[in-house]
């Protein structure tokens, strides 16, 4: 299963470290893109997807992918991420769960990822900033996300170390890179132009 982790697409609400640059509008525009762009991904490879929503459910643009919707739960990123791992192995599932401030995630990437788990406890798909944009366990691994520092550049690093700590075993995909401020979306903007991300119908940023 694919488990999307997104908020509400609604105006200053989302990626505000990026709206101090380019303004709430635009934002709003280049979250809806990415929102669209890993939803696709996560739909064209086949499994059964997810969207787990911040913020409330009831936006048309979450409805409007046709999978079940539902509330994030309180708490902190690891809180929200055990609670979705849990509900997914209480229906038999491995899960992968992502982001969507990727843009780099594709279909490929996601198939990989799930690949993984047939031989591997954890899989994670490392972000250059020292998070990770992607996670996927065979299981509810108990105390998989204690006491990481969200939001810092050590967050891979002491998921790495529960990890080995509990005898599993891990994959790492490619690394890649999430967008949280201007620098980050100006290198999409470069992608762009090197015909490796398509921007066609992202609308207008200023950048």
């Amino acid at each position: 299963m694919i488990n999307v982790l997104a908020r509400m697409p609604v105006r200053g609400s989302v990626k505000t470290r990026l709206a101090h640059s380019i303004g709430s509008v635009a934002t709003l525009r280049a979250y809806r893109w990415m929102l669209d762009r890993t939803m696709r991904a996560a739909l064209d490879t086949g499994l059964p997807v997810c969207l787990w929503s911040a913020g409330g459910r009831w936006h048309s643009a979450l409805q409007s992918y046709g999978v079940p919707v539902r509330v994030q739960p309180p708490g902190n990123l690891g809180r929200k991420m055990a609670h979705v791992l849990s509900w997914s192995a209480a229906r038999g599932s491995t899960s992968v769960l992502v982001g969507t401030d990727c843009p780099g995630l594709d279909t490929e990437t996601l198939d990989a990822g799930v690949a993984a788990l047939a031989n591997r406890d954890v899989v994670i798909g490392p972000a250059t900033d020292g998070g990770y944009y992607l996670i996927g366990a065979r299981r509810a691994w108990k105390g998989l996300f204690a006491k990481v520092p969200w939001g810092s550049s050590l967050v891979l690093r002491r998921t790495l170390q529960l990890i080995r700590r509990r005898g599993l075993s891990v994959e790492l995909l490619g690394e890649k890179s999430d967008v949280d401020v201007i620098e980050d979306w100006r290198s999409v903007r470069a992608a762009a132009g090197r015909g490796a991300v398509d921007l066609r119908h992202a609308g207008a940023f200023k950048v």
